[in-house]
């Protein structure tokens, strides 16, 4: 699969993912906004086209999902061991199987299942 970008859009891409996504996030709410905003923006997301398609995924559908989720996390290596996810009236969402300390880590990622700027670079299939 190609997404066919163009060289300035990757440039724009790459420039976005290396001012906004890979520092620390700020601890102003309003700049974290601000940055939301940016993101959405230069990826185009279309608030609309969301809630259009989140009106259209069938609940059997998302159950289907999230029933799968652990395979799919343990398949990468993605340690989860500590949290469930499950349905609340809210939604779906991750909940601790036990009260966690402040040093306990619920989720542990590698580094092989994030997506990083040096993956982008190394992936040319993904320009």
């Amino acid at each position: 699969m190609s997404l066919n970008l163009s060289d300035a859009r990757i440039t724009s891409l790459t420039d976005l993912w290396q001012t906004t996504l890979c520092g620390a996030p700020s601890a102003n709410v309003n700049e974290l906004f601000k940055e939301h905003l940016r993101i959405r923006e230069a990826l185009g997301v279309n608030d609309k086209e969301i809630f259009h398609m989140h009106k259209h995924i069938d609940r059997k559908d998302r159950a289907e999902a999230v029933e799968n989720l652990p395979k799919w996390l343990e398949e990468r290596g993605i340690g989860h061991e500590a949290v469930e996810i499950r349905e609340s009236e809210f939604g779906y969402g991750l909940f601790a199987k036990k009260d966690l300390e402040v040093d306990d880590v619920p989720i542990e990622v590698p580094n092989s299942a994030t997506l990083s700027l040096a993956y982008g670079e190394e992936k040319k299939e993904l320009r």
